[in-house]
């Protein structure tokens, strides 16, 4: 989820091969999947976040940033991402998930 996330917003040639870089530093066994666990608190995270009197379709946005935040606090990693704002709303409702600007690019 994180890898397709990264692919979509890398537009340019710099941000391709940014992403190219981050993939690498990590070995290729490293794959984290949520749990049928981590899906059920999604679930309850999501109700009560993104209950607010909007439409169905307009809440199903945020699903794939709480899967990301779960997984990174199941295993307690530091969430990196450029979306603060929207993570540290999540981070609000989910003790011990640490979230972090990037840093400069190499």
């Amino acid at each position: 989820m994180v890898v397709l996330e990264l692919r979509l917003g890398a537009e340019t040639l710099r941000r391709r091969r940014a992403v190219d870089g981050i993939l690498a530093a990590f070995p290729p066994e490293r794959v984290l999947a949520p749990t049928p666990r981590l899906f059920n608190r999604a679930g309850q995270l999501f109700h009560s976040l993104y209950q607010g009197g909007r439409g169905l379709a307009d809440r199903l946005g945020p699903i794939d940033d709480l899967l990301i935040a779960l997984t990174a606090w199941q295993i307690g990693a530091t969430l990196v991402t450029a979306n603060l704002a929207e993570f540290h709303r999540i981070a609000a409702s989910l003790p011990g998930l640490s979230v972090a600007a990037p840093g400069p690019a190499a």
